[in-house]
């Protein structure tokens, strides 16, 4: 039985098992509630409260109750007259720290929801469960190398409405939900009542009213918010007209998705554009002594504060609740309040996520590589270079060509001709030789049906001519069939025209940006619904000069990409 009568539990000793070993007698209990659920807890024991261990649990009680279950994380012993320990505990939600995401992996996003997202996490582990979720949002996220802790609490740094964890911890499996804390005061501090001390500190030193979103990558590879956002890189809050136009950039490196890099950055933004409000008060919990609501002091709730003097009374959300003295001075408490409640949770999962990012892996890299080509067109059969374009490019920087128009290359020069015919004239029969001749390819042959052709030819010395010498004779020149021997070598043809039609995946790109010979073809790659270049596939850039030509290309694709896939080898 404490000081006020009334009779506050002791400590339950609990295995890892959570079995239940038996009761201690600490001669002193301190914690401290955190509204992020990393409450921590301080015991001191004396050698005959028996052995604990570390990641054994303990159920802890105060003057308001139960205040949940906490797991052994240290124990320091003094052996001295009479020997001493001390045990220090983290609470249970610690548990889900355990456990790891390992490598790479994209949870959310469309069609799967935030407590879709909180069950996936939860998965294949038995001590938690999820009871509630009061939103429905569809954000995209992406964890590596995290734990499931800090992956956990990251999930409501996107959404643009107050969301905070809350535990039942009274049965098995333990439950959390991610609830929407209570919109209108329900308890009360007051001078002459309940409050002993009290101190207010009003801070505008990191007060923003335009705010530049950066996520994934670095340098000029950095992601923004422009393309979701009307191509502008900023965000402005409705408090510029009152305090001006402060700028800074909020980084999250850990964010590739755009769509929710603009939903985290506006969350920032609406709490970052007003000066900061931190109370300390010290205060009386009587609701064990009164039974009232309004004397309950818990973390996440909205607290009205009544100070003498200061006019209008003052709204803010307790962060912290500290008990110094659990059993020894079980009324005085120590409650933090704070008009940013929310920076708490999300600088801790900002600083631990960052640190496994800077440690594990980096950001990602520049690469460039080029692509080389030569092929006869024409204005009918355009030459076609494609390139693959991976997924893992996260941004394209430029993409290259430089192309020049060449005459016509072929690598036949002409085909050996001659042999026998015969001439019909009138139904009479006449043997026709035909000199051996050379036939150049691609302008003195033409042909018919199979095993017919006739003959333009023409040689250095002579031109074979078939003379009718009556106008009334009709005659027929035939020749059987016959082979040509190929007379391979090099010719290049006559070039009069270098103009070039240039195609971009089906777009055409102006002659004005082709006429050097050389563009960034970036901005006529082929997109998806959402603007973006498309990934995973093939491009390609097609060239049709004005006439029979060849075209020598090569292009430099320049990405920065991040390697999510491979073989360990």
């Amino acid at each position: 039985m404490d000081s006020t009568g009334k009779v506050i539990p002791l400590p339950r000793h609990l295995d890892r098992n959570l079995t239940e070993l038996g009761r201690l007698h600490p001669s002193r209990v301190s914690m401290e509630l955190q509204m992020t659920g990393l409450s921590t807890a301080r015991m001191e024991l004396t050698a005959e409260d028996g052995d604990v261990q570390p990641g054994e649990f303990m159920e802890l009680f105060w003057i308001q109750g139960s205040a949940g279950i906490f797991r052994v994380t240290e124990v320091e012993t003094d052996f001295g007259i009479p020997e001493r320990r001390r045990v220090m505990l983290e609470h249970g939600i610690i548990t889900l720290a355990d456990r790891l995401i390992f490598g790479y992996a994209e949870v959310g996003g469309t069609g799967m929801d935030m407590a879709a997202v909180i069950r996936w996490l939860l998965n294949g582990q038995e001590r938690w469960t999820l009871e509630t979720c009061d939103t429905d949002t569809k954000f995209a996220y992406a964890f590596e190398n995290e734990n499931v802790l800090t992956a956990l609490f990251s999930l409501p740094e996107p959404c643009e409405e107050d969301l905070m964890f809350t535990f039942d911890m009274s049965g098995l499996p333990w439950k959390l939900s991610l609830v929407r804390p209570e919109g209108v005061p329900s308890c009360e501090v007051r001078c002459a009542r309940n409050l002993t001390e009290a101190q207010m500190d009003l801070d505008m030193t990191d007060l923003v009213t335009r705010i530049y979103p950066l996520g994934y990558g670095e340098g000029a590879d950095q992601m923004t918010i422009r393309d979701v956002n009307g191509g502008v890189p900023y965000l402005d809050s409705d408090t510029k007209a009152l305090y001006g136009i402060i700028q800074a950039v909020y980084t999250e490196p850990t964010m590739d998705d755009p769509k929710t890099l603009l939903a985290a950055a506006k969350s920032v933004l609406r709490v970052r554009s007003r000066p900061k409000m931190c109370l300390k008060i010290s205060a009386l919990a009587l609701s064990a002594l009164t039974g009232e609501s309004l004397d309950r002091f818990l973390p996440g709730r909205l607290c009205r504060v009544c100070l003498t003097g200061s006019g209008m009374p003052v709204e803010a959300r307790i962060v912290t609740v500290s008990a110094g003295d659990v059993y020894g001075h079980p009324l005085d408490v120590s409650l933090t309040l704070s008009s940013r409640w929310r920076d708490t949770e999300e600088d801790l999962s900002k600083l631990m996520r960052r640190s496994s990012i800077s440690e594990l892996y980096s950001q990602g890299a520049a690469s460039e590589y080029a692509v080389h080509f030569g092929d006869n067109a024409d204005g009918e059969h355009p030459a076609q270079l494609s390139f693959y374009l991976d997924t893992d490019a996260i941004h394209v920087n430029r993409v290259m060509v430089r192309f020049r128009v060449q005459p016509f290359r072929g690598y036949t020069k002409g085909a050996s001709a001659g042999g026998k015919g015969s001439l019909v004239v009138d139904g009479c029969t006449a043997s026709v030789q035909i000199p051996e001749t050379t036939i150049t390819t691609g302008y003195n042959v033409s042909g018919a049906a199979e095993g017919k052709h006739v003959h333009n030819a023409q040689t250095s010395a002579q031109t074979l001519t078939v003379r009718l010498l009556s106008s009334d004779l009709s005659g027929a020149l035939s020749i059987g069939n016959h082979t040509h021997d190929v007379q391979f070598g090099i010719y290049e043809g006559k070039l009069s025209d270098r103009t070039c039609h240039v195609t971009v995946d089906g777009k055409a790109v102006p002659e004005s940006v082709t006429a050097s010979g050389s563009f960034d073809a970036v901005q006529y790659l082929s997109r998806t619904q959402e603007g973006k270049i498309r990934r995973g596939t093939w491009h390609t850039i097609a060239f049709a000069p004005a006439a029979l030509a060849r075209i020598e290309a090569d292009v430099h694709v320049r990405t920065f990409i991040r390697s999510l896939q491979g073989a360990v080898l």
